[in-house]
Protein backbone atom coordinates (compact mmCIF):
# COMPACT_ATOMS: atom_id res chain seq x y z
CA UNK A 1 0.00 0.00 0.00
CA UNK A 2 1.43 3.30 -0.64
CA UNK A 3 -0.34 5.27 1.69
CA UNK A 4 1.79 4.08 4.59
CA UNK A 5 -0.46 1.42 5.87
CA UNK A 6 1.61 -1.59 5.32
CA UNK A 7 5.11 -2.19 6.79
CA UNK A 8 6.99 -4.48 4.53
CA UNK A 9 9.12 -6.83 6.91
CA UNK A 10 12.45 -8.68 5.18
CA UNK A 11 13.35 -11.09 7.85
CA UNK A 12 17.18 -11.70 7.39
CA UNK A 13 19.06 -15.41 8.30
CA UNK A 14 20.72 -14.05 11.07
CA UNK A 15 16.86 -13.86 12.92
CA UNK A 16 17.63 -17.45 12.58
CA UNK A 17 19.83 -17.87 15.02
CA UNK A 18 18.91 -15.38 18.09
CA UNK A 19 15.88 -17.82 18.22
CA UNK A 20 17.23 -21.19 19.13
CA UNK A 21 14.51 -23.54 17.50
CA UNK A 22 14.78 -27.33 15.29
CA UNK A 23 13.15 -26.01 12.70
CA UNK A 24 13.63 -22.50 10.33
CA UNK A 25 12.33 -18.99 11.90
CA UNK A 26 9.64 -18.10 9.18
CA UNK A 27 7.23 -15.84 7.66
CA UNK A 28 4.76 -18.04 9.15
CA UNK A 29 6.14 -17.77 12.31
CA UNK A 30 5.92 -14.15 12.15
CA UNK A 31 2.26 -14.14 11.11
CA UNK A 32 1.48 -16.48 13.78
CA UNK A 33 3.15 -14.35 16.80
CA UNK A 34 1.39 -10.95 15.32
CA UNK A 35 -2.12 -13.00 14.92
CA UNK A 36 -2.06 -14.12 18.59
CA UNK A 37 -0.49 -10.83 20.24
CA UNK A 38 -3.52 -9.24 18.64
CA UNK A 39 -6.12 -11.87 19.83
CA UNK A 40 -8.93 -10.20 22.39
CA UNK A 41 -7.82 -12.54 24.84
CA UNK A 42 -4.12 -11.43 24.75
CA UNK A 43 -2.27 -9.68 27.49
CA UNK A 44 -0.39 -8.25 24.22
CA UNK A 45 -2.65 -6.55 22.34
CA UNK A 46 -1.95 -2.92 23.73
CA UNK A 47 1.95 -2.76 22.86
CA UNK A 48 0.63 -3.28 18.94
CA UNK A 49 -2.00 -0.95 18.82
CA UNK A 50 -2.34 0.07 15.58
CA UNK A 51 -2.00 -2.99 13.75
CA UNK A 52 -4.45 -4.61 11.92
CA UNK A 53 -2.95 -8.06 10.87
CA UNK A 54 -0.16 -9.80 8.80
CA UNK A 55 0.40 -11.49 6.08
CA UNK A 56 2.82 -14.15 4.58
CA UNK A 57 4.46 -12.51 1.24
CA UNK A 58 7.10 -15.35 1.22
CA UNK A 59 8.93 -17.48 3.15
CA UNK A 60 11.10 -14.72 4.45
CA UNK A 61 8.59 -11.54 4.30
CA UNK A 62 5.45 -10.24 5.85
CA UNK A 63 3.06 -7.37 5.53
CA UNK A 64 2.11 -5.66 8.86
CA UNK A 65 -1.14 -3.90 8.13
CA UNK A 66 -1.89 -0.79 9.45
CA UNK A 67 -4.89 1.05 10.32
CA UNK A 68 -2.60 3.99 10.04
CA UNK A 69 0.58 5.01 9.30
CA UNK A 70 3.07 4.30 11.80
CA UNK A 71 6.99 5.66 12.55
CA UNK A 72 7.66 3.95 15.98
CA UNK A 73 6.08 0.48 14.55
CA UNK A 74 9.86 -1.22 14.84
CA UNK A 75 9.94 -0.15 18.34
CA UNK A 76 6.67 -1.62 19.17
CA UNK A 77 7.84 -4.72 17.37
CA UNK A 78 11.03 -4.79 19.31
CA UNK A 79 8.79 -4.19 22.53
CA UNK A 80 6.57 -6.37 22.13
CA UNK A 81 8.91 -9.23 21.01
CA UNK A 82 10.59 -9.26 24.74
Amino acid sequence: MADGRCAHLALCAAAERQVPRRHPFTADDVVFSIERALAKTSQRAFQLRGVTGARRVDELTVDVLLSAPDAVLPEKMISSAS
